[in-house]
């Protein structure tokens, strides 16, 4: 029997490129990048000038941020104070956040792509190797079905209505809690158990230093130990010391160690 040969053409079009060429002639992001190459003060070190623009919470951004920081990739890093969105939210791509500006140019909507473009734009956040990339992507896969699962619980907080409820609610807060309490007694533990499988005893998820899955769970994880979400007491993620422990090394890495004691400031 014939041994099959990898086709490598189409390896080369599916690995990611860290290369300032290989980004000019891709798409609408070689479009923006192209601008960029046009003004030379406008590149940092072979790197697009970007501005990051997100609300001032972790949210839907931090993994953004994070993965900026990891590579060491400068960026504007532009917070929205929630009284301003009402004006600003007409005037946003798809009416919504967050967006990234690559020098100056239109502004790109959707968190992934925004992370997936950042890893992208230097080693260390992508596996080279394509049965590693593929289980990065699988972890990743995990971190929207554990964000999928705690969707009702978010979304119940804030627009009720949507599920059929009627805008003054009486049983409202009871209702949070009572499907607050059975997520994190019913479905956290099995969440984290996945998590727990996946690392497989390496400190990261990327192995033996972060990669984009680690950008995502990080914070997914740790706004549960802050204190803000109703119902959710903060020591839920003892239930795995293994997951604990993970917080801890990856609030640990001195990039994103760095980063957090200078949101303190």
């Amino acid at each position: 029997m014939a041994r099959a040969v990898p086709n490598r053409a189409l390896l080369r079009r599916v690995r990611p490129s860290y290369n300032k060429g290989a980004w000019l002639a891709a798409g609408a992001a070689g479009s923006a990048l192209l601008a960029c190459s046009q003004t030379q003060e406008t590149w940092s070190h072979g790197l697009p000038k970007m501005k990051f623009t997100y609300f001032n919470i972790q949210g839907a951004g931090e993994k953004v941020r994070l993965a900026l920081v990891l590579l060491g990739v400068p960026f504007e890093d532009e917070r929205v104070d929630f009284k301003d969105w009402a004006a600003l939210k007409p005037t946003t791509k798809f009416g919504q956040l967050p967006l990234l500006s690559i020098c100056g140019q239109d502004a790109v909507s959707q968190s992934m792509a925004h992370l997936r473009f950042v890893g992208s734009l230097k080693p260390g956040l992508v596996p080279q190797k394509p049965t590693d990339l593929l289980r990065m992507e699988e972890t990743l896969g995990l971190a929207t079905d554990f964000d999928t699962s705690w969707d009702p619980c978010l979304l119940l907080s804030l627009q009720h209505q949507r599920f059929g409820y009627p805008e003054e609610w009486a049983e409202k807060q009871e209702t949070l809690k009572r499907l607050r309490t059975e997520w994190v007694q019913n479905t956290l533990p099995k969440r984290l158990e996945y998590y727990e499988q996946q690392l497989n005893g390496q400190p990261f998820f990327g192995g033996a230093r972060p990669n984009l899955a680690d950008c995502v769970i990080l914070p997914q994880l740790r706004k549960f130990q802050l204190g803000f979400i109703d119902h959710v007491p903060v020591d839920c993620l003892d239930v795995s010391p293994t997951m604990s422990a993970y917080v801890a090394r990856m609030l640990a890495v001195p990039e994103i160690k760095a980063w957090y004691d200078k949101q303190k400031k």
